[in-house]
């Protein structure tokens, strides 16, 4: 699945839960996340990722493209205002969705602390109203 298609799915799932508006990170500064987000008392950002699998062993790093400059704006932001910075990965085989704090963003994972580092984790496909709630509550 492509970026678009994902984002297009999460669009779909969040209608009416909140206003989004989706940044187009050519027109903004680097490492800005892909989408804005306002909801009953918060605004914040979230940044999309798809990648294919884990890998099979403990130690071999997922192949999930998040920059450093990326892992350091959505750390820093969420430092200053706790859950305002998040982290959405789909992974196409098997298909699950992983939902990161914008504080435990990294640029690399290893196999083995990419689960659990996650703060939730869904099969097959993602529960929007738990998604919705975690956006516009999780502080800590």
């Amino acid at each position: 699945m492509r970026e678009s298609q994902f984002w297009k799915y999460v669009k779909d799932g969040m209608r009416n839960k909140w206003l989004e508006d989706r940044i187009e990170t050519g027109s903004t500064k680097a490492g800005v996340p892909d989408v804005f987000y306002t909801m009953d008392n918060m605004m914040g950002w979230v940044e999309l990722k798809v990648f294919t699998s884990l890998p099979k062993g403990e130690n071999s790093i997922v192949k999930m493209k998040v920059s450093p400059l990326q892992a350091h704006w959505l750390n820093s932001r969420w430092k200053r205002n706790p859950g305002s910075t998040w982290l959405l990965a789909r992974q196409d085989v098997p298909k699950n969705f992983y939902l990161f704090r914008g504080i435990d963003v990294v640029s690399r994972y290893s196999g083995s602390k990419f689960e659990e580092t996650c703060h939730k984790k869904w099969e097959k496909q993602i529960n929007f109203d738990e998604l919705a709630f975690f956006l516009q509550n999780e502080t800590v």
